[in-house]
């Protein structure tokens, strides 16, 4: 019994295979056979756009965040002290030169008036020394002019004994060879000889008496000599450790004013890390951001970076400034990017950004605009002002390859139908005609085009989804489309295939210029 039911399930399958298969080739030999019985496009619904002028450009699309164009960390180079005060909070606005928070000054304070006691102290000190020093001079001064004149005295003396035997010598030498008396002659001889004995011992006082002097002189100029160094030496000495002590004075007052933390720049506090009783060891203790101008800080990735250059013009669009455009220009472009990798066994994975980092100078101010809004930005690349443009959907290429666009013939739908159907709108056909085109610049929705032939108000046809003939569609399309598929209609509008993750580029840009 099982055995017959089996045989009966799959007849039942096996006919009901065929029913289907050959209803399919039924309704595909109908498509074709009514295709090219008609022999010509048909369009039972469509759309329209009518041809007019606009502006076009074409621009690379990101995503970023919008920051103060300019920021300031506060700290301060005080350290290991004990917040007293706290000023301000998180969203004040504050203008350059507000205190922003005090320490605690009593220890510092301490400091300061000991330092002033001891740069009194070096000053005594060094008053002292230097009026010792200056003393011992004055006293090697005057012991050198006293004992030079005494010496001088001496040594004159002594040249004057030396001198006055000389002269006694040379009298008695005279006598001696005048003498014609012997004895007369033999008295003088013995005196001559006495003379020349005192003479040596003369000539060798006078020499004492000079190397006496230079000697002292020497020694007491020597004496000036120290004693003026030990002036000089007091004197420097005096000055180094007044100089020193009136530091710590002043490091000690630097300290006290650095117990006031000031705003460097006016804007509004938007990061605050103490609070009152900390301890602050070093470190930012606010931020301030000037909310008078602001940047955008994106991500292009590699494709579209090389079309980047510094002062291309951007349009900006932020939620909370509605659909107002805001114009911005590029002031920043990274020369690398940024990527990360971590290896672990055999596995590697990484994580890496294939974007640039661009800043954005936002050049409209606005109000309404805050740091941390999400900007879409677009840079432009290229302009085309008043020109033709239509959907890249309306774009065609005949049979020989040219570049067109279908209008409606409106004289054609004039004419009246003669099976008197004109009024049967479902029934009515399209009339339309070809017009060659040539393709300029085009955006992400836009194609600028031009020709001879182009008009003002012309009503440009758009393939919809529910067209139903035409001479490039081949029957696969019919197959699918009976079974609720959707047949590839081509380019779509703005197509990238790239994808769109947020702050990535989209070299096509934006459609027709924004504000037109």
């Amino acid at each position: 019994m099982k055995k017959i039911i089996k045989k009966h399930r799959k007849k039942i399958i096996v006919i009901a295979v065929i029913i289907i298969v050959v209803f399919i080739v039924g309704v595909i030999a109908s498509k074709v056979f009514a295709g090219k019985k008609n022999g010509e496009k048909t369009i039972k619904k469509e759309n329209t756009v009518t041809l007019s002028k606009m502006n076009l450009t074409t621009s690379v699309s990101a995503t970023g965040t919008i920051n103060s164009a300019k920021s300031k960390n506060i700290s301060s180079e005080s350290n290991g002290v004990k917040v007293s005060k706290v000023n301000v909070q998180v969203g004040d606005t504050v203008k350059k030169g507000d205190v922003i928070l005090t320490f605690d000054k009593s220890d510092l304070q301490e400091a300061l008036e000991e330092a002033n006691e001891n740069l009194t102290e070096a000053k005594s000190e060094a008053s002292k020394s230097i009026s010792k020093a200056g003393k011992q001079l004055s006293e090697a001064k005057s012991d050198y002019s006293s004992q030079k004149t005494k010496l001088a005295k001496k040594t004159a003396e002594a040249k004057s004994d030396l001198s006055s035997i000389k002269s006694q010598i040379s009298t008695i030498k005279k006598k001696i060879n005048k003498s014609k008396n012997g004895q007369t002659k033999t008295q003088l001889e013995e005196q001559l000889t006495k003379l020349q004995e005192q003479l040596t011992q003369a000539q060798s006082a006078y020499e004492q008496a000079v190397e006496n002097e230079e000697n002292t002189n020497k020694q007491n100029s020597n004496s000036i000599d120290n004693a003026s160094d030990s002036v000089e030496d007091a004197e420097t000495n005096g000055n180094k450790t007044i100089k020193e002590a009136e530091n710590k004075v002043k490091e000690a007052k630097d300290n006290l004013e650095k117990c006031t933390v000031k705003a460097t720049m006016s804007g509004v506090v938007t990061v605050l890390n103490v609070e009152a009783g900390d301890t602050y060891s070093g470190g930012t203790i606010a931020q301030i951001d000037d909310t008078s101008s602001f940047t955008v800080t994106t991500s292009v990735d590699e494709y579209d970076i090389s079309k980047l250059e510094k002062g291309q013009k951007v349009i900006i669009l932020t939620e909370a400034t509605d659909e107002d455009e805001l114009e911005g220009e590029i002031t920043f472009i990274s020369p690398s990017t940024n990527s990360s990798s971590t290896q672990s066994d055999n596995m590697q994975s990484s994580s890496a950004s294939s974007g640039y980092e661009v800043k954005i100078k936002i050049k409209t101010a606005d109000d309404r605009l805050r740091m941390g809004l999400t900007a879409k930005c677009s840079i432009v690349l290229s302009e085309a002002t008043d020109v033709f443009a239509v959907p890249y959907d309306a774009i065609h290429k005949d049979a020989d390859g040219n570049t067109v666009i279908y209008v409606k013939d409106q004289t054609a739908n004039n004419v009246e139908n003669t099976t008197g159907a004109s009024d049967n709108k479902e029934n009515q056909q399209t009339a339309q005609k070809e017009v060659k085109v040539t393709k300029g610049m085009e955006s992400d929705y836009y194609v600028e085009i031009s020709g001879d032939d182009l008009q003002e108000g012309m009503q440009v046809i758009i393939p919809s989804d529910e067209t139903t003939a035409s001479d490039d569609k081949n029957d696969s399309d019919d197959f699918s489309s009976m079974f609720g598929g959707k047949a590839p209609s081509g380019d779509m509008p703005g197509g990238n295939s790239q994808g769109g993750n947020p702050g990535g580029g989209n070299s096509r840009g934006g459609g027709p210029a924004m504000g037109n």
